[in-house]
């Protein structure tokens, strides 16, 4: 769902009621209530989400899926192929961007599907130049589904909405509602559109009976500032909440013994762990986070941005930590007091800085190693 942010989630404290659809789902199912996105744009967060692995952004701003394409990362689809199931990627925007259709090819998606597939089925609908509605994506995608299902396939989707990105415009003048927010409004405006279409999509794939044999994560690509810090819209100026927390929805009809609301930090790198788990999967890949489905104490979510004066960031209990890489400055948030990260508290707190800062640079060397010795080449 795309800059569907936490922050604007009734269920998780939004005041706007702008995710009736996504609260009433959420009563059925596991709500991961401190998710967070590794890496600021859609593009890292598909590699966080998809292979486990945190975005290619201390090293370069290229988006990893247009010039990286062709490295041989392992991810869920290549791991849920080897146990007979068909997988796809969906979207409504032109696959030449970032070079989707060469990057999802490139890595066992056996069908990459995009704007001008759903234009050949609703060839009078506008979009933008991010692309078609999200209903006709979503009814796209259900007729896809029913289709493979005809076939006796098992199959693997990530199907991306894209309507709630600037310039936020609705195509649907129902949801032309909050006219007095200005740029904030906009957005209200298109999330509230999605959301409603995320409650479609449901509903269809009820009437196809194909929700009951289904297992649905829900989450957001990454967040979107409002102006909450130093009146910044821009998503790649920041670390803060309102960037990077984002909600996660496991629904499994029939499959779930209760509903819950889980508190624990996580992150988009432990999907994959966590869909190894739920399937019984195994096999090498580069997943660096921990499933879901296991007790795992004093869990982080690690996440960066290379723009601006460059972030490398974590959460860790109640504590949230960026270190500004070019500015070389220190910010520590309790977020359990100041959960509108208003306080930094970096130079009375200096041993809790330091148990963040030490992990921080094993992950950086990490990654610069691998980089350098050709799994994710520098050049």
């Amino acid at each position: 769902m795309e800059s569907f942010r936490a922050k604007d989630i009734g269920c998780l404290g939004g005041k706007y009621n702008v995710s009736p659809n996504f609260d009433k789902l959420a009563r059925e199912g596991l709500l991961f209530t401190r998710f967070y996105c590794n890496g600021i744009q859609t593009s890292r967060s598909v590699i966080a989400s998809l292979f486990g692995t945190l975005p290619y952004f201390s090293f370069s701003k290229d988006s990893f899926q247009a010039k990286f394409f062709h490295l041989p990362l392992v991810g869920i689809a290549d791991l849920l192929k080897k146990t007979g199931y068909s997988t796809s990627y969906l979207c409504s925007g032109p696959l030449g961007f970032e070079n989707q259709k060469a990057f999802f090819s490139n890595h066992s998606y056996d069908h990459v599907f995009g704007e001008d597939d759903i234009r050949a089925k609703y060839p009078n609908v506008l979009g933008t130049s991010f692309g078609i509605p999200d209903e006709y994506l979503l009814r796209s995608s259900v007729d896809f589904l029913k289709q493979k299902n005809k076939e006796g396939k098992k199959m693997f989707s990530v199907i991306y909405t894209i309507t709630n990105h600037h310039p936020w415009i609705i195509p649907d003048e129902r949801f032309n509602i909050f006219k007095d927010k200005g740029e904030y409004g906009k957005f209200l405006n298109t999330f509230a559109y999605s959301d409603w279409c995320l409650g479609l999509f449901i509903k269809l794939l009820k009437k196809e009976n194909l929700y009951n044999n289904s297992i649905i994560f829900i989450l957001a690509d990454t967040g979107q500032p409002m102006g909450e810090h130093n009146n910044n819209f821009l998503l790649t100026n920041s670390l803060y909440e309102e960037s990077i927390h984002i909600p996660l929805l496991i629904l499994a009809p029939g499959r779930l013994k209760e509903p819950k609301r889980l508190p624990f930090i996580a992150s988009q790198v432990d999907l994959l762990p966590t869909i190894m788990d739920i399937f019984n999967l195994t096999g090498h890949n580069h997943a660096i986070g921990d499933s879901l489905m296991r007790d795992v104490p004093e869990r982080m979510a690690f996440f960066n941005s290379t723009f601006g004066g460059g972030y490398w960031g974590a959460r860790k209990g109640n504590y949230k930590y960026i270190f500004s890489i070019c500015g070389k400055r220190h910010l520590l948030f309790d977020l359990s007091k100041d959960p509108l990260e208003r306080e930094n508290i970096a130079l009375k707190e200096k041993d809790i800085v330091e148990d963040f800062f030490d992990p921080i640079v094993a992950i950086y060397q990490l990654y610069k190693q691998s980089f350098q010795k050709g799994l994710m080449p520098l050049k």
